[in-house]
């Protein structure tokens, strides 16, 4: 509160500047004109929390997109999350979960239809007449999935006569961005309105790996508008929007990790080394393969530099999206006090995008020589790869891809008598079908399916065109046997003592066969059991597929009773029921998942996970003017967004499920319009209890949501106030309470719960092998099967096994030992190579009590400050504004680790712009992000078997321009 006092005073120094003049005409706050009751409605007059921001307030605070947009808005928060999608907060509460099946609780709505949240990231503001900004659930007239709200964004409508705008605006990093539209009326009754937009820039964020700019923009957006004035009672609107992107923008910017040549980065502290490669699972595929010969050496580099605006990465990101939207929309007055709008919609997406998964450089070469493959092809779907490379070392890419329909389909009728009743009634449709696939691709891997690929092809023609486990698990058993056979024949003379470990592999590979010398012959064996022509194209990757389809019905009410002229009450309640069916495929090589010991040119058909649910939601409100200018208002509304279905299965190999999200609120506010117009005060009290609300980790490469329990509370203030004719001042204060109540949870990244890591004893390896010694302390029944075996002896006889001991590494805790087997991580001895073997149990690890901690970008303190002062003249006005922003620190992650720490931060922007008497043009020049502040405004933390580092969102830099508009 000190900081936001403090700050008041800074932007007032501001104000200071001599006026050159003074017109006659007075300043107040206008009014706006909204939908958040889906009627017509004044902004003051509507007994909910609304922000509304104006196609004029977009100009005036330099709003572009919805990442600006979370800096005009209390508790707003706009994110870029892993794999395909980016999720909006509001009050702490925000869509947490992830997958395709999963659903949002904040809801996203163009020209009053379901919209794309995931494609909010591509998505530049053009030609909008506002955006809405609801919070608190609107369950009862906007449906599931806005429990904690919703953003509504309304486009312009054709006017009635010819006529148009257009903008210029030229900045830093070569931006262009132009945008523009055009009434044009074909007849009285009939109007149309064309619009455009363009942006292209240059990257923010340097790649030091090759020098390349990444993160640029390069996105073009167009929309037609019609309106046909049918009858004096009905009209008929028809909307298509498409927006294309097609450039290198990042998912997420810097890396963040302090390494560990255990875990990959440590699971508490953070720090901006790159992942040690011995955290992820393709540095021990590549051990068990013999192309890295230990497990204690990274083989990536660290980033030469602390910039957060740098990145090291060894593969150039590509983003390509295509979004359009489809309104149809009759409007007609049944009678003079009954309306009726009927609307359909149809949208779709279609979105690819090409990252590097490990988000490092691998500076060490393969041990035996480099792999020549085309990473990532596959006939099958038609995915060309990147194109035959040969790598000396590794890389490790993904891909996110997801195609995706949905259509709308409503009717609602609303009334507007005269007496005490007033109405809204509706019935709705959505369906929606979309498929997500995420896959994970390295040479590695290619080479793993297929010996074609690398050296040992090259090395041995007789292992040629052989893969998979049958191949390598042999290999890597009759690797010390073959060894040592070799070193024998050297001591005897037989060999040169150069050629021992080219004998050796030789041997374990098949690739050399000596009568009478032991070789485990894994080619031969190979081949024996069908693998001859190595694994298919489908196959030498790691899959993560989901088919799903939505279906959702709706019934929906509010009723309005005037008590007295002054005062009304309002009920409301609508029905929902959902089915969600999603075909899901979870698999690694033919290693883990539904592919494990799979072997076949046809993908193994997808698993069917249904999930039915259905809820009642209801709002209880009363609103009362104090006088003209003054209302109060209080609400009691509750809230729901249907559960799903996880990616992978459950110990017993069911389904996991996760439960709905249920909230309930009570809010308490009041709207002021103060001082003859020229103040406009508006604050909110409320408090939110949620019972289910979902939250998302990611556990062996795939997303897994959970509930908890939670309480938000919390006050908003917002305001704009003419102090003199020329000078206005406008933002928000917003406080939030927003922590668990109950919660219990396993941490992906530390299993163990471990708040200290302890060095090895004296002897110890860090392999499991250490451990064989205990074996002797079973009890003899116990290998007659006649007792059970105690822990220690339990971890003696998995130390025993010559694979297990060899391929399962231990860390020493404070909360006991952690296991770790490629790179998964487990509270017992397992086998992470394949998913049959000695898999860890899904329910594995110790849960952490999280009750009390704060939810995800939720911030305590959070507000804006804007001062514009106008400079009228005979000829014109200029406007010169400055907005100071500041948000406080956050946590990334529901564990609240210090790693997960997001430090508060503050932004300042101005702005100058001239607009003459006519307002025919305007110019303007601008700076953002004056102070060059380069802070983090959010994370997202990666999955242990790449190493558990996190992924960070920077500010933009400064950035400094001109724009010029005309009217015409």
């Amino acid at each position: 509160m000190n900081r936001f006092i403090l700050s008041i005073g800074l932007i007032f120094t501001f104000a200071a500047v001599p006026t050159f003049a003074q017109d006659g005409a007075d300043r107040v706050v206008e009014e706006v004109v909204v939908t958040g009751l889906r009627k017509e409605s004044s902004l003051q007059d509507t007994a909910i929390t609304i922000t509304a921001i104006t196609s004029a307030d977009l100009e005036t605070k330099q709003l572009e997109n919805f990442e600006d947009l979370q800096f005009a808005v209390p508790t707003l928060t706009f994110a870029k999350g892993a794999y395909s999608g980016s999720g909006i907060s509001l009050r702490g509460i925000g869509n947490f979960a992830v997958g395709n099946s999963s659903s949002s609780s904040i809801g996203y709505f163009w020209n009053g239809q379901v919209g794309s949240q995931s494609g909010l990231y591509e998505a530049e503001f053009f030609d909008v007449e506002r955006v809405e900004v609801l919070r608190g659930p609107q369950g009862t007239l906007f449906g599931s999935g806005t429990s904690g709200g919703a953003v509504q964004l309304i486009t312009k409508r054709p006017g009635a006569e010819f006529g148009g705008s257009l903008k210029v605006d030229l900045a830093d990093y070569d931006s262009t961005r132009i945008n523009g539209a055009v009434d044009i009326p074909f007849s009285d009754n009939f109007r149309s309105r064309f619009a455009f937009a363009s942006l292209k820039r240059d990257g923010f964020v340097t790649n030091n790996y090759n020098g390349d700019q990444l993160d640029d923009r390069n996105t073009m957006a167009g929309r037609a508008s019609f309106e046909w004035d049918f009858s004096d009672d009905t009209s008929i609107t028809l909307i298509y929007e498409q927006t294309k992107a097609d450039d290198n923008r990042l998912r997420a910017a810097r890396q963040f990790c302090k390494q560990d040549s255990f875990f990959g980065c440590d699971p508490i502290q953070t720090g901006m080394d790159s992942v040690h490669s011995s955290g992820s699972y393709f540095h021990w595929i590549n051990y068990f393969m013999f192309t890295y010969t230990d497990l204690e050496n990274s083989y990536n580099r660290n980033n030469p530099s602390n910039d957060v605006r740098t990145v090291d990465l060894d593969f150039t990101p590509t983003h390509n999206t295509i979004l359009e939207s489809t309104l149809f929309e009759i409007d007609h007055a049944l009678t003079d006090d009954v309306n009726m709008v009927f609307s359909y919609s149809y949208h779709t997406r279609d979105y690819e995008d090409w990252a590097d998964y490990d988000h490092s450089v691998s500076v060490l070469p393969y041990a035996l020589g480099p792999i020549t493959t085309n990473v990532g092809v596959d006939p099958t779907t038609g995915n060309p790869g990147v194109g035959m490379r040969t790598y000396t070392s590794e890389q490790n890419i993904d891909m996110s891809t997801n195609e995706s329909e949905w259509s709308q389909t409503e009717l609602r009728f609303s009334s507007d008598y005269d007496g005490q009743f007033n109405f809204t009634l509706g019935f709705y449709h959505q369906t929606t079908s979309s498929e997500t696939d995420y896959h994970i691709k390295s040479p590695s891997l290619m080479y793993y399916g297929n010996t074609n690929n690398g050296p040992h092809c090259q090395i041995f023609p007789a292992t040629c065109n052989v893969g998979g486990l049958p191949y390598w698990g042999t290999f890597f058993g009759g690797l010390t046997a073959g060894i040592t056979s070799a070193t024998g024949l050297a001591q005897v003379g037989a060999i040169d003592p150069s050629a021992v470990l080219a004998t050796g592999l030789g041997l374990a590979s098949g690739g050399i066969v000596i009568p009478g010398v032991p070789g485990a012959n894994a080619a031969a064996l190979a081949a024996l059991a069908g693998r001859t022509g190595g694994l298919p194209l489908w196959q030498q990757t790691y899959r993560n597929d989901s088919n799903m389809n939505r279906h959702s019905n709706a019934v929906y009410g509010e009723l309005y009773y005037d008590v007295a002229d002054d005062t009304r009450l309002t009920f409301g309640a609508r029905y929902s029921d959902y089915e969600i069916i999603d075909y899901a495929y979870v698999g690694l090589s033919d290693l883990t998942g539904k592919a494990a010991g799979y072997f076949g040119s046809i993908q193994p058909p997808a698993e069917k996970r249904d999930f039915f649910s259905d809820a009642t939601t209801f709002k209880l409100g009363i609103d009362h003017d104090l006088n003209d200018n003054q209302l109060i208002y209080a609400t009691f509304s509750s809230g729901f967004k249907p559960g799903g279905t996880n990616p992978t299965d459950a110990d017993n190999g069911g389904v996991q499920v996760y439960a709905e999200e249920e909230v309930e609120v009570f809010e308490v506010g009041m709207k002021n319009t103060l001082m003859d117009g020229r103040l406009q005060l508006n604050v909110s009290a409320y408090q939110n209890e949620i019972d289910g609300l979902q939250l998302s980790k990611i556990v062996r490469r795939s997303s897994i949501n959970e509930n908890a329990s939670a309480t938000v509370k919390g006050f908003e203030a917002e305001f704009t106030f003419f102090i003199t004719n020329t000078l206005m001042l406008d933002g928000f204060y917003a406080h939030t309470d927003a922590t668990i109540d109950e919660f219990m949870s396993v941490d992906p990244l530390n299993p163990g719960g471990a708040t200290a890591f302890l060095p090895y004893a004296e002897g110890q390896t860090g392999f499991l092998k250490d451990f064989a010694p205990l074996a002797a302390t079973c009890d003899p029944n116990v290998f007659l099967g006649l007792a059970a075996p105690s822990a220690t002896c339990s971890l003696g006889l998995a130390a025993s096994d010559a694979q297990l001991g060899a391929l399962v590494k231990y860390k020493n805790t404070d909360a006991g030992m952690v296991f770790s087997s490629f790179a998964s991580l487990c509270t017992q001895p397992y086998f992470g190579l394949d998913s049959t073997t000695l898999p860890c149990p899904v329910t594995d690890g110790v849960e952490q009590d999280l009750s009390g901690n704060r939810l995800p970008l939720s911030a305590e303190d959070n507000y804006r400050l804007g001062l514009t002062k106008f400079y009228d003249t005979s000829g014109g006005s200029y406007a010169f504004r400055v907005d100071y922003s500041f948000r406080g620190d956050t946590y990334s992650d529901t564990f609240n680790r210090p790693r997960d720490l997001i430090e508060e931060y503050d932004v300042v922007d101005l702005s100058l712009t001239y607009t003459p008497n006519n307002a025919d043009w305007y110019v303007g020049a601008y700076v953002r992000n004056l102070s060059d502040s380069d802070h983090i405004y959010a994370k997202y933390n990666t999955d242990p078997t790449i190493g558990g580092f996190a992924n960070g969102v920077a500010l933009d830099p400064k950035i400094m321009g001109i724009n010029f508009g005309m009217n015409f």
